[in-house]
């Protein structure tokens, strides 16, 4: 097929003779492109579909990190308590 043919059978020209496609295909193709890679990556750091996590797992593992946050906290309070409770005692004994 000649370059006229395809310029009048599909409306549009390419520089090499042939036809383009358009750019809802373009689109697409760039899209699905997109979602292989990010379920490739998904796979490859969380493993497969069934060894994945579920939600009550990842539910525990925040409580857990809520109650690991609380008790560094009340550690930081602690120490801030005790070496003001220590700092008045040096300061006061003069």
């Amino acid at each position: 097929m000649n370059r006229i043919a395809v310029e009048l059978v599909c409306g549009v020209s390419h520089p090499y003779g042939g036809s383009a496609m358009s750019p809802d295909r373009d689109l697409v193709l760039v899209e699905t492109v997109r979602t292989h890679r990010a379920r490739l990556v998904a796979a490859f750091l969380y493993g497969e579909l069934t060894r994945r996590r579920r939600t009550d797992e990842n539910l525990r593992r925040f409580a857990y990190g809520i109650v690991l946050a609380a008790f560094v906290g009340v550690g930081c309070i602690a120490y801030a308590v005790v070496s003001a409770y220590l700092g008045g005692q040096a300061g006061g004994g003069r």
